[in-house]
Order: C-alpha cells, then structure tokens, then sequence
C-alpha cells in the first residue's frame, strides 16, 4: 500500500510521491487511458486554473460553497478557482467547443484537481483525477456503456472483490413531490436516507411516506433481486408508485449490461452521497480492501447547456493503493565507457540502462548499481549479472 507521506513543509491534505509511487500511478494512467481510447474515447485537458465565474456559476452547489482554492488573477484583479473536479470543465468544453461535434460524444481526461476540505473517505486535499464521459445521449446503451468501462477497468487493474454498486439520488426528490412537506420535512427526508435511520423519519410526520421511506430502507442487497423487490413493493403502495419510471430504466440499462462474474453488481435505491449532481442513476466504485471510492459516476445534465450526460470518474491515488505494482523493467548499470552502441541496443530491448559519468573500478561499479536498482552490469559490451560479481 501506498504510504502518502505528509511532510511538514507541505500544507495539511498535501503530499509528495516518489518515484516508485509516481511510475505505479504512472502505469495506472496509461492503462486506463489506452481502455478508453479502445472504445472512442478521445482525450481533452482542461485548465487547472479558470475565471470563477467561468468555473463556478454554472457548478453544483457544494462546489461552490467551499470546495475550490480561490486565488486573485495579479494582471486582471480577478477571482480565479482551482479546480476541484475535472467532470464540470469536460461540460463546459463539450458545451462550448465541441459543441458543433457529432453527438454522442466521447471525452476522456486525466490530471490532478485540488480540494479545500478532506473527508474520512478522502483525506488529501490533492488528487489525480482521471475519467470518461458521454454527452448527448440519455440513454440505457449509454449508462452500459460506461458501467462495462468501469467494470473492465477495475478487473485491468485487477482490483480485488471489484464491487459496482448503483444507487439512485434524486429519489428522495421523488419522493417529496406532491406531499406538501415544508423544508424542515425534506431535510428530515434526506437526513434519514444519508444516516440509514428510522428515527429521523418520524419527524417527518406523515404516516404513508415514512411507511414508504421505511421500505426504501430495507431494500439494499445484489442488483436484479432487489431492483425486482423495489418494483414490486413499487406497485403496492401509492407514494412509491411514483419511483416506477425510474426502476423501468434502471431494468432497461441492467438488461443491456453482461458483466464479469467476478463484478460484484448491488443496489442501494437511497444512497446519496457524493453525488450532488447526478440524477437517475448513478454509481459507485468499492473494492474489498477500501474504506473510501475507488470512483463514481452516473447520468446528469450539463450545467452550461442542460444537455444529457454520463461519466465515471476514478480516483488514482485511492486505486494506486489497491492493484498490485506494475512489472518493473530490467534495470542496467553501464560503465562510462561502455559503447553507444551496445547501451542504445539494451534500451531499445525495453531496459533502462543508468550509465556511470565517470571512471570506476568494479567494487564502484557494483556498489552504484545496488544504489540505482540495477540488476546487471554493462562493462564494455559485456553484460553481467549483478550476483555472479
């Protein structure tokens, strides 16, 4: 596992990596990059740094209340925001230009996003950030489409116990409409979703939708058995008939979808956390070993221009810690003389070669290897293992 080391010259959620953590995110990227260009995705590279009413107006609200570095623009006097999400700025280039491109449109994007607050799931304040999106569609074959994405990257990665699991967060919006509840009511609606508690729901005081809430509750577990449940408490009880269109699409997108068996696939109808713009359907990314996401994604509509949208995005210093280290390439040591010729052949067979900089005799050579993780020695044109010295 990963150790992200806080040193005391960095501010607090702030971290270097070394080089073995770096080539291990390294190889991560590459992987999942290369998956998604297999299936048409094609990379952009949003700023790290946008106007903050070009980054902001149009973000959810929890990102602007607090999640985003600001800093003053010297030549201009204006507001900048640091990113904390690349998803948005896929948006507003997808919405800005690429907005004559063919639809549906693919985008991928990978880089480091900054946040002013941790969690206990996420306690840095920097990470790499790498994810797919599809925009104008809104479709079953779309949300598929992006859960095998998903599914292939984690088992590329060969995650352990892989698990997807979908949840729906606008449900609780569903719910309320139509009941008459004041604002105290809807808060006590969301808080007993977020907090799994019964107890929250009598404050809500309406006897049929805390009877319906309470089923809600009841029903998490593998994804085609509770999503049959779902529809059939759905059709006994009146408030919950209202979720019926959602639980249509949810079985049209689980029909499209042939996952691995080694994919965990479950449902959890009321959770809402870490989505606070997507709507419909949406997921989360979990493994054995892991407290906190791996990723998420899920439908949503873009705020620049309200068109339909579903991504996923990983999280690589939460997945870097759970995959096992890339195969490591052979390492050469070369004395200073060795010939240009024999030290480019090595490394066009795939080695690194390190080459001395100055005269040494064998015991240096030796030693200057063991210090640069070389397994062999490159004395002239001969090649020779390290342990038979």
């Amino acid at each position: 596992m990963i150790e992200r080391v806080l040193a005391p010259l960095l501010p607090e959620g702030f971290y270097d990596l070394l080089y073995t953590e770096v080539e291990r995110e390294q190889a991560l990227e590459q992987a999942l990059l290369s998956l998604f260009s297999s299936f048409g995705y094609r990379r952009i590279a949003p700023s790290l740094v946008e106007y903050e009413e070009s980054l902001l107006a149009q973000s959810p609200s929890d990102f602007r209340n607090g999640h985003c570095f600001r800093v003053v623009d010297a030549p201009t006097q204006r507001m900048m925001a640091i990113r904390c999400d690349m998803t948005m700025q896929a948006a507003r280039i997808a919405s800005s230009r690429l907005s004559t491109s063919a639809r549906p449109l693919r985008l991928c994007y990978a880089g480091t996003s900054l946040r002013t607050c941790t969690t206990a799931a996420k306690p840095h304040r920097q990470f790499s950030q790498l994810g797919c999106e599809i925009f104008g569609i809104d479709s079953p074959q779309a949300d598929a489409e992006i859960l095998t994405l998903a599914a292939q990257a984690l088992i590329n990665c060969e995650v352990a116990e892989p698990t997807i699991e979908i949840a729906t967060p606008n449900l609780a919006q569903l719910l309320c409409e139509g009941e008459g509840l004041d604002a105290h009511q809807r808060t006590s609606l969301l808080d007993s979703f977020t907090r799994r508690s019964k107890d929250k729901l009598e404050e809500i005081g309406k006897d049929e939708l805390v009877t319906a809430c309470q089923s809600l509750l009841e029903h998490r577990g593998e994804a085609r058995s509770s999503l049959k449940a779902l529809q059939k408490i759905s059709q006994q009880q009146r408030i919950l008939r209202k979720l019926e269109p959602l639980w249509h699409r949810l079985e049209q997108t689980l029909q499209q979808l042939e996952l691995p068996s080694s994919i965990r696939l479950t449902l959890d109808p009321i959770e809402n956390r870490g989505f606070s713009y997507h709507e419909t359907f949406a997921f989360t990314l979990l493994c054995r070993d892991t407290r906190g996401a791996l990723g998420r994604g899920g439908v949503y509509r873009s705020p620049f221009d309200q068109e339909s949208a579903i991504g996923c995005s990983f999280y690589l210093d939460s997945l870097s810690e759970m995959v096992k280290s890339p195969p490591r390439a052979r390492r050469i040591y070369a004395e200073h003389n060795a010939t240009r010729q024999s030290v480019e052949e090595h490394r066009a067979a795939g080695a690194v070669v390190v080459q001395a900089l100055e005269e040494c005799d064998i015991a240096q050579l030796r030693t200057a290897a063991e210090q640069n993780d070389c397994q062999a020695l490159l004395i002239g044109n001969t090649l020779k293992p390290l342990a038979s010295l």
